[in-house]
């Protein structure tokens, strides 16, 4: 599932962020620990400086998530640091969880800056979005057995649990099947 991210004549860029920051467990993971969440955002026209280009903070990747671990946390990025990542129409970023990072300004007065975003999370995390809220029962059924795990129709159950997010105590797959 995707949707369009826009940023319209004359809109302001928005603040520094990383997405990992949602998701608790992250706040406490090192810079060495796997990447658990990945975004692509596609460019639908191009993005240039001046209509808003997404722009990053380069080798933020490499930080910590929690604001108390000092000179790395999100807060002490200033937007100076970031650099704007220009996109040709069907260009693709693809943005890490630990990525800082901002939509840019639009300073222009009939220019929209249009991207495409999919955000693909570790199936050991709650979606960004709740596709089995979204997704008809009857498409959902249809999918691979890969489709549904990533789109949270597929149990993950952690060693030793009686699960999660299950329906009346059912995987989401079984209520598939009814």
């Amino acid at each position: 599932m995707a949707h369009v991210m826009e940023i319209g004549p004359g809109s302001r860029a928005e603040p520094l962020h990383v997405y990992g920051a949602q998701w608790w467990p992250f706040w406490n993971m090192s810079p060495d620990d796997p990447e658990m969440m990945l975004n692509f955002l596609i460019a639908m026209e191009d993005t240039t400086f001046e209509n808003g280009a997404t722009r990053i903070v380069p080798g933020t990747q490499r930080i910590s998530y929690s604001g108390k671990q000092g000179e790395e946390s999100v807060a002490s990025w200033n937007e100076e640091a970031a650099v704007a990542v220009p996109l040709k129409a069907g260009g693709c970023l693809l943005i890490g969880s630990r990525v800082v990072h901002q939509g840019g300004a639009n300073t222009t007065k009939d220019l929209h800056r249009r991207v495409m975003t999919m955000t693909v999370v570790s199936t050991c995390f709650t979606p960004e979005e709740a596709f089995p809220l979204l997704i008809e029962r009857e498409l959902a059924k249809t999918l691979s057995e890969r489709a549904k795990k990533l789109l949270g129709y597929k149990e993950v159950d952690p060693f030793g649990s009686a699960g999660l997010w299950t329906g009346f105590a059912e995987d989401r797959a079984r209520v598939l099947e009814k």
